[in-house]
């Protein structure tokens, strides 16, 4: 997959996904996705649905170490030159439990806010 495919894969993804409603983060249903400055409420059902697309998509970019490295496809092609389509696969794997921050945001330094460390949790 090229990186414009794997870019526009992520995005149909996270619209699939994403959780409607009125105050879709308070239903007890969806799934929070966390990402860097955002979480995300994803639909439980569709997750469910598309979690071979997902992890397919996370397997893509594991061999990064910090947030600013899931920019880059592991064959070393960048796949988005902005944070937000980052967010949108960061938060669609962490809903699946595939990938996490290496450390609770709430102990982040004022440098790892900016570029946080991650890890994968893929089988």
């Amino acid at each position: 997959m090229n990186s414009k495919d794997f870019r526009l894969k992520v995005q149909y993804l996270w619209k699939d996904c994403i959780a409607h409603g009125p105050r879709p983060w308070e239903n007890k249903q969806n799934i929070i996705g966390e990402a860097l400055m955002v979480d995300y409420p994803f639909d439980k059902d569709k997750l469910i649905l598309h979690i071979r697309e997902i992890y397919e998509l996370i397997s893509m970019v594991h061999k990064a170490t910090t947030y600013e490295d899931m920019k880059f496809l592991d064959n070393g092609e960048k796949w988005s030159e902005i944070r937000q389509p980052v967010s949108m696969l960061m938060a669609l794997g962490n809903a699946l439990k595939l990938v996490d921050f290496t450390k609770s945001r709430t102990d982040w330094d004022e440098e790892e806010k900016k570029n946080p460390e991650i890890t994968f949790t893929l089988k």
